[in-house]
């Protein structure tokens, strides 16, 4: 029943529009009045992408030279002695030694001396890490990582036993000794 009521109001809403529009009538248009009844809506929905953030921790790590470092870099100085290599040698002369003794000369040394060294080896365990000034022709300079420890080699076909002294700097190892 509310149904036919309505359909019949809705019928006579329109019957009075269009009389209202009927210029005979009298009717101006700016007399009538619109209502627009908004449709239903349905809910929608939105994709959204997430977007996250990771941040990274940032850690710092001290380089800590061992004793099992300094053997493995007596291995790798062994090698170069045994295949003449001399820019190995000397890059890993300590930078402390060759400031003291001027460049030159210590380059001249390693090429003279230290290349032609044979059969190199530890024969003891090192010792360290210890502290050490260490005096130069120019002055002295300071050590804080030196390792030492007994080794042997071979030098124009004589056999000489001896100490040698490697130092830690900056997280890289360098070997040291007097340039001449």
């Amino acid at each position: 029943m509310a149904v036919v009521a309505g359909v019949l109001l809705s019928g006579l809403g329109i019957l009075d529009l269009v009389g209202a529009l009927d210029p005979s009538e009298g009717a101006s248009l700016s007399a009538v009045t619109t209502t627009a009844i908004a449709a239903p809506t349905t809910p929608t929905t939105t994709t959204v992408p997430i977007t996250t953030t990771t941040s990274v921790a940032t850690t710092t790590t001290a380089i800590i030279v061992g004793v099992g470092a300094i053997e493995s870099f007596v291995e790798d100085y062994r090698a170069a002695l045994d295949n003449d290599d001399v820019a190995f040698l000397f890059d890993w002369l300590h930078p402390g030694v060759i400031a003291g003794y001027g460049s030159d000369l210590c380059r001249e040394w390693v090429a003279r001396e230290i290349a032609a060294l044979e059969s190199y080896e530890l024969t003891g365990p090192l010792v360290g890490p210890s502290s050490a000034t260490i005096s130069t022709e120019s002055g002295t300079f300071e050590v804080d990582d030196l390792y030492s420890g007994p080794i042997s080699f071979v030098y124009r076909g004589a056999a000489f036993e001896g100490q040698a002294q490697f130092a830690v700097q900056d997280g890289s190892i360098y070997w040291l000794g007097i340039c001449r």
